[in-house]
């Protein structure tokens, strides 16, 4: 018992430090960054970018929209699961349900399945 329990709390304690991190979008410049439609996945594009500043789901669509530069989004929060695993929550800080992505300089969207299916480049207003 004591053993489960100090694995427990070492497994928490790993993840509250891990989960108090800010996420900040935009790692990369978005003409450093190359993205193909329908080959592409979110993963990718958080792996390069960040996490959105903004997310919206429209006509079974996954909206991600990025700002100009780099901001604060959400934070990242440890969800226990069982005595072994957690899961990590991505809560944004900004409300955006309903907007129409007025800040996002970057717009892509995601099918049901993940795959990058449509950039919206909001700078240049072209797709």
């Amino acid at each position: 018992m004591f053993n489960s329990s100090v694995r427990i709390s070492s497994l928490l304690a790993a993840a509250l430090l891990v989960g108090c991190s800010a996420t900040v979008g935009n790692r990369a410049d978005f003409e450093q960054v190359e993205f193909a439609i329908g080959e592409t996945s979110k993963q990718d594009v958080a792996q390069a970018l960040g996490l959105p500043a903004e997310v919206k789901n429209e006509s079974g669509m996954l909206l991600w929209g990025y700002t100009a530069s780099p901001r604060l989004s959400g934070f990242i929060i440890p969800v226990p699961v069982d005595a072994t695993s957690v899961n990590m929550q991505h809560v944004t800080i900004d409300e955006v349900a309903g907007e129409e992505f007025e800040n996002a300089a970057m717009v892509y969207g995601f099918d049901e399945s993940g795959v990058l299916r449509q950039v919206l480049d909001q700078r240049k207003g072209e797709e």
